[in-house]
Formats: structure tokens, sequence, C-alpha cells
């Protein structure tokens, strides 16, 4: 009988972390369709225009702003206005930053975007060492379960019948009597 408790309880440790580890999928990854780059028109001289502001909705005035398009960088700087304009971009994806913070357009010339695209851009710009407080939501039953991946919920299943395989096989274990 300790033999069967012996594989039952072995096999349980082997199984279940291994099978924690299976599941690479993670909340915190950011997946690849929920990313939606924004569709920007550029005005007719060719020129990416838009205004920087902080949280509060305050304009930014005389930040650096790098724009990149493949192996091309460009940069701007804010006006006391926080607006801003560059010229030399061509349609495509276009990479722009400022500071620490990076954001994502698609820039298309005059007359050749999609409907409903932007004809401006606005940011904002991440203040470093703000506090920003906020509510999950409270607890709701459940709530921790369903923050599991599904390779911790098999591994704590397996866990629970080893659990159970072993409780079972002590008490009907003869030889301790």
């Amino acid at each position: 009988m300790r033999s069967i408790v012996s594989w039952a309880l072995s096999l349980t440790l082997l199984v279940a972390p291994t099978t924690s580890y299976g599941d690479t999928n993670s909340d915190s990854a950011v997946k690849a369709e929920s990313v939606e780059l924004k569709n920007v028109e550029l005005s007719e001289n060719g020129s990416l225009r838009g205004q920087i502001v902080t949280s509060a909705g305050s304009a930014v005035d005389g930040l650096t702003i790098q724009f990149r398009q493949g192996e091309k960088t460009l940069s701007a700087g804010t006006k006391p206005d926080g607006s801003f304009a560059v010229s030399g971009l061509s349609s495509g994806q276009c990479i722009i930053t400022m500071g620490e913070d990076t954001f994502a357009c698609r820039v298309w010339v005059k007359g050749t975007a999609p409907p409903n695209s932007l004809q401006s851009i606005g940011l904002v710009q991440n203040v470093t060492g703000e506090t920003v407080r906020g509510q999950f939501g409270g607890w709701r039953p459940g709530s921790r379960l369903a923050a599991l991946t599904t390779g911790q919920k098999v591994g704590l299943g397996l866990l629970a019948i080893g659990g159970v395989a072993v409780a079972i096989a002590v008490s009907e274990d003869d030889a301790s009597n």
C-alpha cells in the first residue's frame, strides 16, 4: 500500500509544477490583436500636427519629440500651447518618442487616408513620480480563481486530487493498526 501512496504523491509533485509552467499566456502580456494603430492624415503641406498635454490637461512647452519611420528620424519641439508639427513623413507606421514614453500611429498622405482618420493627434505626457490610485472593483466571489492561468488551475486540481488520494490511502492502511 505504501508504494501506491508513494506513486500518487510523486506523480502529483511531478505533474503539478510542469503544467503550471506550460501556460505561457499571461494577462500582463500585450496581445497582438488588442493593439490598434490609429490612422492619422498628414496636412496639405505633408506635416503631422498634434498637441501634448499633462494628465491634468496643461500644455507641455519646450518638449522635444522624436518621430521614427524605418531608418528616418525626425524631431520637433512643442510650442507654449503644447502644439507641434513635423514635416518630412511619408505614409506608413510612425513611432513617436517623448522622454520615456513611446507611441505609434499610422500616417497617410493627404487624400489617401481611410475614412474617419484623425487630422491631428493628442498625446498625454507621463509624469514620473505621480501616484495614481484606483479601485479594481472590490472583492467578488471567484475573482481570485478567475485570475489564475489555465496551467495554475490544472496544477491546483492535480494537487487536490493527490491530497485526496493520500488521505484515502492513509485511512485505509491496515498496517498502522
